[in-house]
């Protein structure tokens, strides 16, 4: 147990404003995925990156840099309101920082959305919370990722089925023997 005098936070790693920023325009400003970022600033901490993001979305950053950001609450919408907004924004060739105002979006959530649709179409615009990523937009490697872990899944299952009838069996057996017990003892006490 590390007692708590011994416990140093000079140790932890100091980050500038300047490094936060760039990690947070990388995200925004060019798309670069929180593993790409983990990589290009070898910082391992997602959730880490992802508060340099927020912070920075949310004005905590020098305001003499763009884009400029303005605070909105998450919206919830539908496929169809998603494209919608999409198609508007590219059709009309406006900024994500004019379309979040507009639409009353995130512009972290704008910005996502126009990514999406520009490398997977309509697709990447489903909601795939807590179903994973639509196979329409999976790549291939993805795909059989995908595909192993079902089969995983699928293995533990019947082993834990396997488990199941072996006990089953056992139990069987167990109450045979103290049924089969039983009658010799009747048998031997009524002689």
């Amino acid at each position: 147990m590390i007692l708590s005098s011994q416990c140093s936070y000079a140790s932890l790693p100091k980050y500038s404003k300047k490094l936060k920023e760039n990690v947070a325009q990388d995200y925004l400003n060019k798309g670069i995925s929180l593993e790409g970022l983990d990589i290009r600033y070898n910082i391992r901490s997602k959730s880490t990156l992802r508060q340099w993001i927020i912070q920075y979305t949310k004005g905590k950053k020098n305001k003499s840099h763009e884009p400029e950001v303005s605070i909105v609450n998450t919206k919830k919408t539908t496929l169809e309101e998603r494209i919608e907004i999409v198609k508007y924004c590219l059709d009309h060739n406006i900024t994500c920082k004019e379309a979040s105002e507009k639409f009353n979006l995130k512009y972290s959530q704008l910005y996502s959305w126009i990514q999406k649709y520009k490398e997977h179409g309509e697709d990447g615009l489903i909601d795939g919370r807590g179903k994973g990523k639509p196979q329409s937009i999976m790549t291939p490697e993805e795909e059989l990722n995908a595909r192993i872990k079902v089969l995983e899944e699928r293995n533990k299952y019947l082993e834990m089925e396997n488990e199941v009838l072996k006990k089953e069996e056992e139990i069987e057996r167990q109450l045979m023997k103290e049924k089969s017990g039983k009658k010799h003892r009747t048998k031997r006490s009524n002689h």
